[in-house]
């Protein structure tokens, strides 16, 4: 074991650092921060490439979105239907004629039946108006 020295209660074995080396340690802390830094935003950036990516790709493929949806009229289970083409403020001024069968376009009819089919507001407020 070293001798210790009585005023600094240190071993006389210790030799101070070259000059410049403390600065050296402090430097490649710094580097090893920043590329940590720059790694975990390199793979955030990835992930959003990818994913604005995959939208892309998908919506250009002539698909539309899909929505899980269950008939509130029936107690069918969850089924996937295509995203409606026809707004909620749409539907709810229209269910009136609808519920009176005053609504002769087919191709109405079928969006508003389609919209109904997964839109629990509007399912609620076609039930309001039923009631």
């Amino acid at each position: 074991m070293p001798k210790k020295d009585r005023q600094t209660n240190t071993p006389n074995d210790w030799v101070p650092c070259e000059p410049g080396a403390l600065l050296d340690v402090a430097a490649q802390q710094s580097a090893m921060s920043r590329r940590a830094a720059m790694s975990k935003l390199s793979y955030a950036v990835i992930a959003v490439a990818a994913t604005g990516t995959s939208a892309a790709v998908y919506l250009a493929s002539g698909n539309q979105p899909t929505t899980p949806v269950r008939d509130g009229s029936s107690n069918r289970s969850l089924t996937t239907t295509p995203v409606a083409s026809i707004s909620c403020k749409k539907v709810v001024c229209l269910l009136p004629e609808y519920l009176n069968s005053e609504i002769k376009d087919e191709s109405l009819l079928a969006s508003i039946e389609n919209h109904l089919g997964y839109c629990k507001s509007c399912c609620d407020e076609r039930d309001r108006l039923q009631a």
